[in-house]
């Protein structure tokens, strides 16, 4: 089983695959503070194990285990969670009701 996983999560195309339903989850929700940063971590992930497969980033870099993996779509998705709030936070103007 282990094994199983290990050689499923260390894989671009299944965090392709997951960071996008993810975000097509979003779609539905759209309230861009549980789906949106978590299919960004998975984003995060593919592109991470793609550019370490084709030697852009040294091997050794990335977790060589499933449950590293995991905990790197964890810390991804929670740098990911903060940077919208950060993003959300500026964008909004305190609404003055004298203003016409």
């Amino acid at each position: 089983m282990l094994s199983f996983l290990n050689y499923w999560l260390l894989l671009p195309q299944v965090w392709l695959i997951i960071g996008m339903l993810l975000v097509l989850m979003e779609l539905m929700d759209g309230s861009q503070i549980f789906f949106l940063p978590i299919g960004f971590g998975g984003l995060f992930n593919s592109a991470a194990l793609y550019l370490e497969r084709k030697a852009v980033i040294p091997f050794g870099y990335l977790p060589e285990t499933w449950y590293g993996m995991l905990i790197f779509w964890a810390i991804a998705s929670i740098a990911f969670a903060l940077l919208i709030t950060i993003r959300r936070r500026k964008k909004q103007t305190p609404i003055d009701v004298n203003d016409y």
